[in-house]
């Protein structure tokens, strides 16, 4: 078979080629020659055709593997068709969501709990009327140190004021002065409780001295307990109820108290 031989590279090309198949040089001052590659023919195996030779046309080049090298088929007794590369993928790892459920479930009784023990803890936390009520109890008792788990930590400072306090209510028993009796007996009624200040910090308690027949002694007079808020509790701040106390008793005894005259017969006063 006749074909160009190219100057530049020395490839074989079709003697009909005007350029090289291998490196595009010019070949139209070549003259054709004999192809120094003469094909190889195969002796056929009797009862089978010849495999027709392998046209010219196609590029000639090492075979591809089947599949690449250090591929997982390797050692795992796989082979390939030889039509493509056949390429092993691990499957996909299974995500679990059992894990991110439970720790959604835990999340949700946490927050659960945490909200039960707020409402709990405000709901068991007592009324101002029951911190006072429990104060006047303690005092009538007289029981000092239970009096003071009713007292705020400004009034616990003073040294003596829970002791003198429920001293107070002995000797008014004594004295017969029940004013500041418990309420069990009808002598100290608690009639309502009021808020001030824009978080509502601070509880009136209004109260009224009542007799033994469970009358008002002084319907006119009542007396407020003033109490704050301590660490989420009510607690009663004593010096200022004490204060409010006096100042209304000393309001209400110089109404009642008699009048001067505004002359004197016979003379001015001091004459």
């Amino acid at each position: 078979m006749k074909v160009k031989v190219c100057p530049k590279c020395g490839a074989e090309s079709k003697e009909d080629r005007e350029s090289c198949s291998n490196c595009y040089a010019s070949l139209s001052a070549v003259e054709p020659t004999e192809s120094a590659n003469q094909p190889i023919i195969v002796g056929s195996r009797p009862g089978r055709a010849p495999r027709p030779p392998k046209s010219e046309s196609q590029p000639s080049g090492p075979a591809e593997p089947t599949h690449p090298q250090g591929s997982n088929l390797e050692g795992m007794g796989i082979e390939s068709s030889g039509r493509s590369p056949f390429y092993y993928r691990e499957p996909p790892a299974v995500v679990s969501r059992r894990s991110n459920v439970g720790l959604l479930v835990f999340v949700l009784i946490l927050l659960a709990g945490v909200g039960f023990a707020g409402w709990w803890f405000f709901l068991k936390q007592p009324s101002p009327a029951q911190v006072v009520q429990g104060f006047i109890n303690a005092c009538e008792a007289q029981d000092a140190e239970k009096a003071k788990s009713f007292l705020c930590k400004s009034t616990l400072n003073i040294p003596g004021v829970a002791e003198g306090f429920t001293k107070g209510f002995a000797a008014a028993r004594k004295l017969g002065k029940d004013n500041h009796s418990s309420t069990s007996t009808g002598r100290i009624k608690l009639l309502s409780t009021s808020y001030t200040g824009t978080d509502k910090s601070t509880a009136i308690v209004a109260s009224q001295s009542m007799d033994e027949k469970g009358e008002p002694i002084q319907p006119e007079l009542t007396f407020d307990w003033v109490l704050i808020k301590e660490d989420g509790a009510w607690k009663i701040d004593l010096v200022t109820t004490v204060q409010k106390m006096f100042v209304k008793a000393l309001g209400e005894a110089m109404k009642k108290a008699p009048k001067p005259p505004s002359n004197v017969p016979g003379g001015s006063v001091g004459r």
